[in-house]
């Protein structure tokens, strides 16, 4: 054996070794856990889940809002930060799904490992309660007739609740109603409710306490099955609409390379964590459906989502933000 091969083994060997004593002591100060928005439902669940994970791993898992850049500066946030497991992430159907589609963004998909997924959540088309439009013909009729003076309000340019209503719009015959896109789902539903749009898409968990009170009323939501939760609420299918079909998802990710023992640890930690039972009655008190994808099923399905967004935006002439 050569002295180089020789040299070469030692380092890789020490280089292991270092790993797992990093292991041994991780994590030995605050985790921060990266979220895009600074309110609504995003949040909301990464805190549940910072919650009971600190609790798995006896330390600090603190939430983090990121919210500048129409929620684009926390994922490159996180994909330039360093790969040493005190940096974790939110990954979601927004930053990791639609934005990297149509945005300028400064990072990757390929530039994070996907841990687990831990949630999904229905997307709904919400009005007023004493809106005109008591269906989605409704409000199909309405666009028709006023081309161009409706508005619709969603969280951000390229978000997915802006997918949604695109989607919706082109399987309707190419409607014009005008996006209004706000910094966050809470002032999209304030537009809402304050008369300044006519519509929104978002979050059911972004207006869930609004429904359940009364003052917004839901018109339809894109999902495969109706909501058990509303269970009068026709799906975009049983609407007429079978193509607008799109469920928002939450997991954690990571910047790629943290090493192998502390990223096991994590992994580990969070399968425990998610199929706890007061975690999941947690998640589905605030309107999310428990779920769970592990590490490899998850990254091949964040992948195949950008690929689904991709065509939807081409189906739909979802434009680049300029």
């Amino acid at each position: 054996m050569t002295i180089t091969k020789i040299a070469t083994g030692l380092f890789v060997s020490l280089a292991l070794a270092g790993a797992v004593r990093a292991a041994d002591v991780y994590p030995a100060r605050p985790i921060e856990l990266v979220v895009h928005r600074s309110g609504g439902s995003t949040w909301a669940g990464g805190r549940i889940i910072a919650d009971a994970l600190s609790r798995a791993l006896n330390s600090p898992v603190v939430v983090v809002p990121k919210p500048a850049g129409a929620g684009t500066v926390a994922p490159a946030y996180v994909a330039h930060a360093a790969p040493d497991g005190y940096t974790l992430f939110v990954v979601n159907s927004g930053t990791n799904g639609t934005m990297p589609v149509i945005l300028n963004v400064s990072y990757k998909n390929s530039d994070f490992d996907y841990y687990a997924l831990y949630a999904t959540q229905p997307m709904v088309l919400v009005v007023k309660a004493d809106s005109p439009f008591k269906t989605i013909g409704d409000l199909v009729d309405a666009a028709k007739q006023h081309a161009g003076k409706l508005v619709y309000a969603t969280s951000s340019y390229g978000a997915q609740s802006h997918f949604v209503m695109e989607m919706f719009k082109l399987s309707a015959g190419h409607l014009e109603i005008d996006q209004v896109p706000y910094k966050s789902a809470p002032e999209s539903v304030a537009a809402l409710l304050g008369g300044f749009v006519d519509v929104a898409s978002t979050y059911l968990a972004d207006v869930k306490g609004q429904i359940d009170a009364g003052s917004l009323r839901i018109l339809a939501v894109p999902e495969e099955r109706r909501i058990a939760a509303y269970p009068d609420v026709p799906t975009f299918a049983e609407a007429g609409y079978p193509d607008v079909v799109s469920t928002a998802w939450f997991g954690i990710g990571a910047p790629k390379g943290v090493p192998k023992p502390i990223a096991d640890k994590l992994v580990s930690a969070l399968d425990k964590v998610i199929h706890q039972p007061d975690v999941e009655q947690q998640l589905t008190m605030i309107g999310y459906t428990p779920a769970y994808m592990d590490f490899s099923t998850f990254t091949k399905f964040v992948n195949d989502q950008e690929r689904s967004f991709a065509r939807i935006a081409n189906d739909a002439n979802i434009k680049p933000a300029q």
